[in-house]
């Protein structure tokens, strides 16, 4: 699938994770950079600054307001030339220092982008460097103010496969921004929602529902809306899935709604081998569980959005 906003497929070849371990090289780099410049990922990733160019800009507007404010200083007070003439050097050394750090943050981010587009493009997988958000439900709804980044599309035993990174800016007078790294799996299933809670801090956590706890005793939990726990929760919800998402190493937060298995990942956890191992292993052992299921006859599994 190339780099294409559709779900990759799935293969039962082994996935090749060298491009998340290494320096991207130029070629790829070059790469990317061209596809984004034809729009080929859409008009939001057309937009996307180069490390260097986004430095001069946060880096001359710090320094040309701080150059302003000490040189209006040094006319309206000439008492002390000398002190206002190194007042704006060092404003202006100021702006070059913030616009290097700057640089080097969004070099960073880029190569991140980088790796994960070869990586995609070396398995088949489909690629959104940014996108608006997908039409997913609960806390990673769609709208004017969400837009996913590095989003890596799949597909699975059948059903779509995504893995991002969530951003929703405020709207509003209410303070509800939210960012995460999420997968989801649409599986199309007829359960009802529940939400699963690993007992550990940093995840995201999905929408909370106060029913019966299916995991009673133990530190993580499972609940459901109303009183009644449904026996094919812990069927979706086997061992194999459960210790996916309580692993000491990346614990995760998860949710079950119309029709989307959800996860949350802590967000500041690097793209590297160990989590894409994870994401693919957590999404297959979903699909594996959610087949000792009956679909609802209303909606097919891999029949949704997953890329809106």
């Amino acid at each position: 699938m190339g780099t294409s906003d559709e779900a990759g497929a799935r293969t039962p070849a082994p996935v090749d994770y060298t491009p998340l371990g290494r320096t991207p090289t130029v070629e790829e780099v070059e790469r990317l950079r061209e596809e984004l410049a034809r729009g080929d990922h859409g008009k939001l990733a057309r937009t996307t600054s180069s490390p260097a160019r986004m430095g001069a800009f946060i880096g001359g507007l710090v320094g040309g307001l701080l150059v302003f404010v000490s040189g209006m200083v040094v006319l309206t007070d000439s008492s002390d030339r000398g002190v206002g003439l190194v007042a704006v050097a060092v404003s202006a050394g100021i702006g070059l220092v913030v616009g290097l750090l700057v640089a080097a943050a969004t070099h960073r981010s880029w190569l991140t982008t980088v790796r994960l587009a070869t990586f995609a493009r070396a398995n088949g997988f489909g690629f959104h460097p940014e996108a608006r958000a997908p039409r997913l439900p609960s806390v990673l709804r769609s709208g004017a103010n969400a837009n996913t980044s590095n989003r890596v599309s799949w597909e699975t035993g059948g059903c779509p496969a995504q893995m991002g990174t969530y951003h929703r800016a405020s709207g509003g007078t209410t303070s509800n921004s939210t960012s995460s790294r999420y997968l989801a799996v649409r599986l199309g299933l007829g359960l009802p929602a529940m939400t699963f809670l690993c007992g550990r801090r940093g995840p995201l956590r999905g929408e909370l529902r106060r029913g019966p706890d299916a995991f009673e005793g133990r530190r993580y939990s499972l609940r459901m809306a109303g009183w009644r726990t449904d026996e094919r929760a812990t069927v979706l919800f086997d061992e194999r899935v459960v210790s996916l998402l309580t692993d000491p190493a990346i614990s995760c937060n998860a949710e079950y709604v119309d029709g989307w298995f959800l996860v949350y990942y802590p967000h500041r956890r690097r793209d590297d081998e160990t989590l894409w191992r994870h994401a693919l292993g957590l999404a297959d052992a979903v699909v594996a569980a959610g087949a000792n299921l009956v679909p609802d006859p209303g909606t097919k599994p891999g029949v949704g959005h997953p890329d809106g």
